[in-house]
Parts: C-alpha cells; sequence; structure tokens
C-alpha cells in the first residue's frame, strides 16, 4: 500500500541522513584533529661538553658549557636562539702551564626540521655571529682579548614531551681570537631543553 511504501520511504530517508551526519562528524572530527593550531614557542635550556681548537695537537680539549634562549616560529621552519658559551680552559702542553678560556654571546638563525609532530622532535641547522672574550692565564700573570665573527651549527632535540627534551648542538666558530692567531673553536654539547607555549 502507498501508506507502507511511505513509512519504509521515510526510515530509509531517516538511515540515509544518520549515515550523512556521522560521515560529516568522522570528518570534521578529523581535519580538527590533523589540522590543529599550530602555536610558536619560547625554549630554554643548556648543556655541557666539549671544546676545541681545531689547527692546535698541543692544546688540550676544554670541558665547556651553554645556556640558551630560543624561540620556534609557529607556521614557518624558523628558529631563532641567543646563547652564552663558555669553552672552560684548553691546556697548552709544555708551555709553563698556561690556558686559554672563551667566553661570550651569539645569535643565530636556523632552519628547524620537524621529525616527530606529537612531541616536536626536530633537527636545527643554524647560521648566526658571536662575540667572545679571550684571556690566557699562566704562572706569569694573564692577559685578555676579545673578537667576533661568524658561526654555523647542527643540532637537535629529541623531545620526551611536547615541553621537555634532550638537546644536541654541535658548532664551530671561525677565527676565533686566541691571543696569537685566529682559529676556528669547535664546541660540541648535550643537554636539556624546555618549551613553553605562547
Amino acid at each position: 500500500s502507498f501508506s507502507r511504501k511511505a513509512i519504509e520511504f521515510r526510515e530509509i530517508n531517516i538511515m540515509n541522513q544518520t549515515r550523512t551526519q556521522l560521515t560529516v562528524s568522522m570528518l570534521v572530527a578529523g581535519l580538527l584533529l590533523i589540522c590543529r593550531p599550530a602555536h610558536a614557542e619560547i625554549t630554554a635550556g643548556g648543556g655541557i661538553g666539549f671544546s676545541q681548537l681545531s689547527s692546535y695537537e698541543d692544546v688540550d680539549d676544554g670541558t665547556a658549557w651553554r645556556g640558551f634562549f630560543g624561540y620556534r616560529a609557529a607556521s614557518i621552519p624558523f628558529y631563532a636562539e641567543f646563547q652564552y658559551l663558555d669553552s672552560g680552559e684548553l691546556g697548552i702542553d709544555d708551555f709553563f702551564g698556561v690556558e686559554l678560556q672563551f667566553d661570550g654571546f651569539t645569535a643565530a638563525a636556523a632552519y628547524r626540521m620537524v621529525v616527530d609532530s606529537i612531541n616536536g622532535s626536530d633537527i636545527i641547522f643554524k647560521a648566526g655571529a658571536y662575540s667572545l672574550d679571550v684571556e690566557a692565564t699562566g704562572a706569569g700573570g694573564s692577559a685578555t682579548d676579545d673578537g667576533s665573527g661568524a658561526l654555523i651549527g647542527i643540532g637537535g632535540n629529541w623531545m620526551f614531551t611536547p615541553h621537555l627534551g634532550l638537546n644536541l648542538d654541535a658548532q664551530i666558530l671561525f677565527g676565533v681570537e686566541d691571543l696569537a692567531n685566529e682559529e676556528d673553536l669547535t664546541v660540541v654539547t648535550i643537554g636539556l631543553i624546555y618549551a613553553f607555549f605562547e
């Protein structure tokens, strides 16, 4: 009968509407999960490692450390870093106990390649500039100088959570003044990083 067919048609229509609503709801939920709004981050951290003057075989490595602040952009793969760096004491073999020590500040811009979209683990390729003081100390007293120049580096962060992670960093500071020559200073550190969401 017409009434039975009308009822059947209505039931089918209701079922189709329910399926459509369910499909739309699933699509919206998926899009919200994939397209979560990006957020910029302020980072802070530090690390310890070693420093090395590349051209001298008679200069020992130093125990270096650094502290840094950074900024991770929200929508582009950009990272900026500001750093305080201390090379530790680099002893000169058979030279009256003389030791060199470098410390100062750096600023760098970097390309940030995210390798883990959940916690934000990444690889960093950076370039920038430094301004360092150098001090040579020994039995006869001390002498100081300062200089500035360019640097490059590579590093990364293995994030345990979206906020806390392990920081690895290697950088070369070109033409550092060491009171005798201008030599490249290599610094490698491992430490921790903490990210603050804006």
